[in-house]
C-alpha cells in the first residue's frame, strides 16, 4: 500500500464476483416476494430486509422467532419496495434505516387508514424532525419501541405518548443464558469483520479516501472533516497492526462479512496477510456458528458487535457509529476495551499498544440477559397491542 496516496485496489475478477452474487441476492428478493403473492400472509415484517445486509436479515429473523412464541406466523417484507409486495392486515415493522421521510412514507401510504394494525419495533429514529409530517399517524400506531433511551425520551415529548417503550437491539432475543455453550475450539482464531470505513468504491476496481456521505460526517462528527481523507488509512493501519499481533501469538485470522461490500473491501485492505475470507452468507446461524468458533471477534459493524456478544466470544470492538456506542455504555462494556477513529487519529500508536495490552472483552452475561427477556417482553406486548 502507498501510504502517500493511499488507495486499495481489487481485481476485475473480485468485481464482477461481488455484483454477480448481488444479481443472485436480487433473484432471492424476488422469488421470496412472489412466493407471498402466491399464498398471501396476515401478519408482514416489514424492514430493510434485501438480503445485502446480514444484520437487517438478522433483525427481522429474530422478530419473526418472537411472533412464533406467540404462535404468530410472520413474513418478511421489504421497506424500499413495499407496494411490491401483498398488503398484511397487520405488520411490525422493524430493522434496517427505515425511519428516513421519504422510505416511512411507503408504510405511511399502506396502514394510514389502519394505524392500530401497525406495531413500531426496535428502530433506530433517524430523521425524527421529518418523520414529525406522520405525528397524527405515529399517535395512532398500535405501539412504538426504539433501542436509544434518548430517542425514546424525544418521541415521548413530540408524541405526548408516555407509552414509547426502550429495549436494545432485537437480536439480544436470541441470547439464552440457559442454553449450554459449546466449549471453544482448541485451535486459536481471530474473527475479524471490516467495512469500507470513509473508503469510497470508484468506477476503477478501487476504494478510495473519503466519506460516501459527508452530509451525515458534518452533522455527527464535523471535527472529522479536515481529516476525512486520512481516516480510511488509520482503520486499515489499527486492523492490519492487530492482526499482525494475534498472527504473533499463532492465530489464524478468518474475517467475517455482514455485506458483499465488507467482503471486497477486506480482500483489498488484508492483501497478503494469510487470511481466510469466508463469503457473505444470510444464513445467520451459520454466521453464529461461525463467531461462536472464533477465540476472539475484531468487529466493526454494529451487529458483528451484538453477535459476539450474544455468542459470548471475547471481542474487541470498533465503535464506528453513534449506535455502537450507545450500545457499549448501554451494556456496560469496559471502556478500556474499547477503540474509536478518535482514538486513532489523537493517539495511533499508543492506542495499538492499549489494545494489545487490554485483550478482547466480553459483554456481561447479567446485562445480556435482561436485554433478552426485555426484548421478548417487548414484542410480546407489541403483539397484544395488535389486539389479534
Amino acid at each position: 500500500m502507498d501510504t502517500n496516496t493511499f488507495e486499495l485496489t481489487y481485481s476485475s475478477y473480485e468485481n464482477f464476483r461481488c455484483k454477480y452474487f448481488g444479481k443472485q441476492l436480487q433473484l432471492k428478493h424476488r422469488l421470496s416476494c412472489l412466493s407471498q403473492w402466491l399464498s398471501k400472509p396476515e401478519f408482514g415484517v416489514i424492514g430493510g430486509y434485501h438480503y445485502g445486509n446480514a444484520g437487517d436479515i438478522a433483525l427481522g429473523e429474530s422478530l419473526v422467532n418472537c411472533l412464533s412464541a406467540s404462535e404468530q406466523p410472520a413474513k418478511l417484507q421489504t421497506i424500499y419496495n413495499l407496494n411490491s409486495w401483498p398488503a398484511t392486515k397487520y405488520a411490525m415493522l422493524g430493522g434496517g434505516a427505515i425511519t428516513y421521510e421519504n422510505i416511512f412514507s411507503k408504510v405511511y401510504d399502506r396502514y394510514r387508514k389502519s394505524p392500530e394494525n401497525l406495531a413500531i419495533m426496535g428502530v433506530d429514529m433517524q430523521g425524527m424532525d421529518s418523520l414529525m409530517k406522520y405525528e397524527d399517524f405515529l399517535k395512532d400506531v398500535a405501539y412504538i419501541s426504539c433501542r436509544s433511551s434518548q430517542q425514546v425520551e424525544m418521541l415521548r415529548s413530540k408524541l405526548n405518548r408516555e407509552d414509547v417503550v426502550y429495549h436494545q437491539d432485537l437480536c439480544l432475543s436470541r441470547f439464552d443464558v440457559n442454553a449450554p455453550q459449546p466449549s471453544k475450539p482448541s485451535a486459536k482464531v481471530l474473527g475479524v469483520n471490516m467495512v469500507p470505513y470513509f473508503m469510497s468504491m470508484d468506477k476503477n476496481c478501487r476504494f478510495v479516501p473519503g466519506a460516501r456521505d459527508q452530509a451525515t460526517l458534518k452533522s455527527s462528527f464535523p471535527e472529522l472533516l479536515p481529516y476525512v481523507d486520512e481516516l480510511g488509512e488509520l482503520y486499515v493501519r489499527f486492523f492490519r497492526r492487530m492482526c499482525e499481533h494475534y498472527q504473533s501469538l499463532g492465530y489464524e485470522i478468518l474475517h467475517l462479512p455482514f455485506t458483499p461490500q465488507d467482503d471486497l473491501f477486506a480482500r483489498s485492505a488484508l492483501a497478503g496477510m494469510g487470511v481466510q475470507f469466508r463469503s457473505y452468507t444470510t444464513v445467520i446461524d451459520q454466521m453464529l456458528e461461525e463467531i461462536r468458533g472464533c477465540s476472539a471477534f475484531l468487529c466493526t459493524r454494529f451487529h458483528s458487535l451484538i453477535f459476539a456478544s450474544i455468542t459470548q466470544t471475547p471481542m474487541i470492538p470498533f465503535l464506528y457509529a453513534g449506535k455502537c456506542r450507545r450500545y457499549s455504555e448501554d451494556m456496560k462494556l469496559e471502556e478500556r476495551g474499547l477503540v474509536t477513529i478518535h482514538d486513532l487519529l489523537d493517539a495511533f500508536e499508543s492506542t495499538c499498544e492499549r489494545m494489545i495490552s487490554q485483550g478482547p472483552i466480553l459483554a456481561p452475561a447479567d446485562q445480556l440477559e435482561q436485554a433478552s427477556s426485555l426484548v421478548r417482553s417487548s414484542v410480546k406486548d407489541a403483539y397484544n397491542a395488535l389486539g389479534i
